[in-house]
């Protein structure tokens, strides 16, 4: 049998962690150095998924601190890592500190036994590496979906993407980034059949300005070819517009919304699917890409969602891709053969 480079490099981890338990275990004819390594493991994914479930509020409170002081919008993002990097460290000393309690209860009378029967200690030693080095694969895997969530597609760290363990903890990460994302298109036919969405017009929606219509040439200027433009469009809009969740809210609630558009949401850095849209039709626009904006629904791993995205045209392939830009935290939304299996749509609001 065959394997993947992705199955060496995950077994031979676990090799590797089994012969060292065994190593220190027959060595120091106990197990508490073992248990002390898979405590730490254990200590850094309660760490990572304490600080996932909870990331809206902690990013929230982050972000009003920094926007009380001012500071520049680089050295924010640091200081935000920094930050987080911080959280996360006092919170796997305390995890650590926990098991360490429990472990100190549970494992001296253990211990004793087990250091009194060489095969026993080998059996025990075997099996702790066994966890352990599962345990340190998937902190490698946590780190590397991480990593992917925050660079461009072509910078990723695609090593694993054929292991269904790693496409679990993937999708299990992807799906939770995109299921507060809620139903924000609304429809309104006036008496003179103009569509409005989100209480603007559509081509009040792709209305750009000076400052988008260079951003756009300023982004593409290194590509040469129509899909390559496309895709540095994808990637700057998916990373640097935020979901507005507040405003999503007062669509829902049939609030009145006047700041929908591609204007709104680049001075704002922030909107909802059809800001998304909106912005990405703008910046293809004044790139010299054709360009559409599609409503229907997507798939937001809880439900079908009322949503926007966009289509653009790849002259030298005579064809139109696919493109979702607001899903773009949820891994490759561009020119994806799966786009369909999570997006329904149903009508073309507008080609440019």
């Amino acid at each position: 049998m065959k394997l993947s480079l992705a199955e060496i490099i995950t077994l031979g981890i676990i090799i590797i962690m089994v012969i060292t338990s065994i190593k220190d275990g027959m060595v120091s004819r106990s197990i508490s150095y073992i248990s002390s390594a898979i405590i730490s493991s254990i200590a850094s994914v309660i760490s990572f998924f304490t600080i996932f479930k909870f990331y809206d509020y902690i990013e929230g409170k982050i972000e009003k601190f920094l926007l009380s002081i001012s500071l520049d919008r680089t050295l924010n993002f640091l200081i935000k890592a920094l930050i987080i990097i911080i959280i996360f460290f006092i919170i796997k000393w305390v995890a650590t500190l926990v098991l360490n309690i429990i472990n100190s209860i549970v494992e001296i009378d253990f211990d004793r036994t087990i250091s009194r029967n060489k095969g026993l200690l080998f059996i025990v030693s075997s099996i702790l590496g066994f966890i352990r080095g599962l345990l340190v694969v998937i902190c490698i895997f946590i780190a590397i979906i991480t990593y992917n969530g925050f660079v461009s597609p072509r910078y990723q760290i695609n090593t694993f993407s054929n292991l269904k363990a790693y496409n679990k903890l993937d999708n299990l990460i992807d799906k939770k980034k995109i299921s507060d994302i809620k139903s924000a298109v609304a429809l309104d036919m006036s008496k003179s059949k103009i569509i409005y969405y989100n209480g603007v017009t559509i081509d009040e929606g792709i209305r750009s300005n000076s400052e988008i219509n260079s951003k756009a040439k300023e982004i593409v200027r290194n590509d040469k070819t129509d899909k390559e433009k496309a895709k540095s469009l994808y990637v700057w809009v998916g990373s640097n517009i935020r979901y507005d969740f507040k405003k999503a809210e007062e669509v829902l609630s049939n609030k009145k919304v006047n700041n929908s558009g591609a204007i709104p949401a680049f001075e704002e850095r922030k909107g909802i699917c059809f800001d998304y849209a909106c912005l990405y039709a703008a910046m293809c626009r004044a790139a010299n890409l054709k360009v559409r904006i599609v409503m229907g629904e997507a798939y937001n791993g809880e439900e079908y969602i009322n949503h926007a995205w966009n289509e653009v045209y790849l002259e030298s392939e005579k064809r139109w891709i696919k493109v979702d830009p607001t899903f773009y935290i949820a891994g490759n939304y561009f020119d994806n053969k799966n786009f369909d299996k999570d997006h329904r749509e149903k009508s073309i609001a507008g080609e440019w």
